[in-house]
């Protein structure tokens, strides 16, 4: 992973092997981001995405291996624990195999190359978690 800072915004270029949550983990620490709105482009070869059933509450994973393109990949960086949260919702696609899907993204390997940017926001927000939805939601500091 490589970054440049341009005001607000952070330029990440990930390289091979790079896991994408683990990298952008890493770089919030680095530099103490705790509030960004993300975007991200780039190829993968492994990923996993979720989907949440609302009646169960149960989380549903699916892996995914093979030639892949991060057709758009958006977010929030928030805190949880006074750790970098990364909630990140992401398209893959293999326009040649006609295949196209998206979710929660638990996990991106980089095959080649991805780029993302950070856009920092003032202020921060935690992630709570909610009995009613099972899930950690953003909870606004006072």
């Amino acid at each position: 992973m490589e970054y440049r800072r341009f005001e607000n915004t952070y330029l990440v270029r990930l390289d091979k092997g790079d896991e994408v949550l683990a990298a952008l983990k890493a770089l919030c620490r680095k530099e103490n981001i705790t509030l960004a709105v993300v975007q991200g482009i780039g190829a993968i070869s492994d990923v996993s995405l979720a989907v949440r059933y609302r009646r169960t509450l149960v989380n549903k994973v699916v892996n995914y291996r093979g030639d892949m393109e991060i057709a758009s990949c958006t977010g929030t960086i928030t805190a949880k624990d006074g750790a970098p949260y990364p909630h990140l919702h992401i398209v893959i696609a293999n326009v040649a195999e006609k295949f196209c899907c998206g979710g929660h993204l638990e996990r991106a390997v980089v095959s080649l190359n991805a780029e993302f940017t950070l856009t920092v926001c003032r202020g921060s927000a935690a992630r709570v978690y909610c009995p009613e939805s099972a899930i950690e939601r953003i909870h606004f500091e006072s």
